[in-house]
């Protein structure tokens, strides 16, 4: 990417949100690079794993499944990092149902149903309200980043306290936990991979509301102002659709071009989450085609894997739902009216929809007929 000569990497914008929970910090030595210049960090880049794998195509159903085992199912399936704010119920059941096509419009629509936001920086996908999303994307984006910075390996095991957390995130031969106190919680097990030492160390910070200051050797509470921030992209498509979205979110974002797709955008977190929203449903978006061949025939050459757990659902509804999923119209014959209204119980991961639908039909004690553009059930 051409280097763009960028403007004043920060500009405030009056602050909307105070947080509490600052920690009394001692005097630190933490050896990362400083800050670095907005043209020196890494870009977001269009073709890259990470946005490939978020725009990848995904289709699961979800059904009162919990909040936070719900974004693992997606996470884990597509080989993407996740970071959920602890100040989010994770137990919380979700139902958004039918989610998709992309994995990204997984992740969107699963925290949706949270009163959620999601952002992408760094490898690593970000769940949690929208103030708490955009201090930490931010973060990422002002945090120093250097070209031989290694990716490596960072995880902890289940009921780790933030301390143990920042340890494996620092690594060996560290010892900035010993000089600091995270307040005393338990975390979840998390296995973050291909993911650089300064960016897992940010990610822990974060969840205690605190963050590297500029120059790399202290820290301090995390942003609590809106600001402007500059970071490069790579872009080789239309910039046009992308400018317009990320307006609707700053309306005073500004874009500076350069050769082979190359751009310089100054625009608050906000403006930064919305253009990389829209930069990977761009992608993700493809024209639907109509297949070839009866409904039997496309859903067998349908390998998308769905997830679905049910509580006493009518069994009409269920199937319902799957043939919406499908594409496809049900008929039900009055032989099998009074079966599909029994009540029906089922967790499920990783099925195809023809192996869901033939569950369904058995627990409801009915058989399935296959034609041109329908399913159709009779005794």
């Amino acid at each position: 990417m051409s280097k763009l000569s960028p403007p004043s990497r920060h500009s405030r914008v009056p602050v909307i949100q105070q947080w509490a929970g600052v920690l009394a910090l001692a005097s630190l030595v933490v050896s990362f690079p400083a800050m670095a210049e907005p043209g020196d960090r890494a870009e977001f880049r269009t073709q890259s794993e990470f946005v490939a794998k978020l725009a990848a195509p995904m289709t699961i159903v979800v059904d009162s499944a919990p909040f936070r085992v719900s974004l693992d199912r997606v996470a884990k399936t597509a080989g993407v990092n996740l970071w959920l704010d602890r100040t989010v119920d994770p137990t919380a059941d979700v139902s958004p149902g039918s989610v998709g096509p992309s994995v990204y419009e997984c992740f969107a629509s699963i925290a949706a149903c949270q009163d959620c936001v999601v952002a992408a920086a760094d490898g690593v996908v970000l769940v949690g309200s929208q103030s708490r999303v955009d201090a930490v994307l931010l973060t990422l984006m002002s945090r120093p980043v250097t070209a031989t910075e290694p990716s490596v390996l960072v995880g902890w095991e289940d009921l780790s306290t933030p301390q143990e957390a920042l340890r494996q995130a620092l690594g060996p031969n560290h010892d900035l936990a010993n000089h600091i106190l995270l307040a005393h919680d338990l975390w979840p097990a998390t296995t973050w991979s291909h993911i650089t030492r300064s960016t897992a160390v940010s990610l822990v910070l974060a969840q205690m509301n605190m963050m590297l200051s500029d120059d790399g050797r202290s820290i301090r509470p995390i942003e609590s102002d809106v600001v402007s921030i500059d970071f490069p992209y790579q872009h080789p498509g239309d910039l046009a659709p992308l400018r317009d979205a990320t307006r609707l979110a700053d309306s005073r974002a500004r874009f500076r071009t350069g050769p082979n797709g190359a751009a310089f955008v100054t625009a608050t977190p906000a403006g930064h989450r919305a253009l990389r929203d829209a930069i990977i449903r761009s992608i993700g978006s493809t024209p639907t085609v109509k297949q070839k061949g009866g409904v039997r025939e496309r859903l067998q050459g349908d390998r998308r894997q769905f997830s679905l757990k049910l509580l006493n659902k009518p069994a009409k509804d269920v199937m319902n739902f799957l043939a919406q999923t499908a594409g496809v119209s049900l008929a039900i014959d009055a032989s099998a009216e009074d079966a599909v209204v029994r009540l029906i119980s089922l967790e499920v991961t990783d099925a195809t929809l023809m192996d869901l639908i033939y569950t369904v039909a058995k627990l409801a004690k009915v058989r399935v007929v296959w034609a041109d553009d329908e399913i159709r059930l009779t005794l």
